[in-house]
């Protein structure tokens, strides 16, 4: 990853919206070719945006789509590492906020764009974006990524 821009991690519900959305869709085209960001992904994150689009019906047109954005947004694709499984476990039994309980997807995108060290989350999700990290993984120097929605996003690092 290249460090020396701010990571700003893509949760499936972003790469929907940026399908359905022409200003979410401007919003990533903009940030895309800004110096200070650099967009990435997991590829949980995939996996989940093309279930959903076979699920929802949302056809070839789709899938074509998300792929040519990924490509022209030159997103990063993020892989497991060892944190992973751990940040994981610990939002999965995060009895202090227990909006990860249970959940099949959120933590492991949370998990990734923690243990990744990225500066922003882009997700539509309200639960994600008010969800607060337990306090051991805090002691253990994890921190959650700035969590915000694309027109959030948006207003606070990219209108000039």
């Amino acid at each position: 990853m290249n460090q020396s821009r701010k990571l700003a991690f893509l949760d499936t519900d972003t790469l929907i919206s940026a399908y359905e959305d022409s200003r979410c869709k401007g919003i990533l085209d903009h940030a895309s070719n800004h110096d200070g960001f650099q967009l990435v992904t997991s590829i949980t994150v995939l996996g989940e945006t093309l279930f959903k689009a076979m699920d929802n019906s949302l056809g070839e047109g789709f899938v074509i789509s998300a792929i040519a954005n990924l490509n022209r947004w030159n997103v990063e694709i993020m892989f497991p590492d060892e944190s992973v499984g751990r940040l994981c476990f610990s939002m999965s039994n995060n009895y202090d906020d227990s909006r990860m309980i249970g959940q099949k997807t959120d933590n492991v995108h949370q998990a990734y764009a923690t243990s990744q060290d990225c500066d922003v989350f882009l997700t539509h999700d309200v639960g994600l974006t008010r969800y607060r990290i337990p306090r051991k993984l805090q002691d253990a120097k994890f921190f959650k990524p700035e969590t915000l929605t694309p027109e959030v996003f948006w207003d606070r690092y990219l209108r000039r």
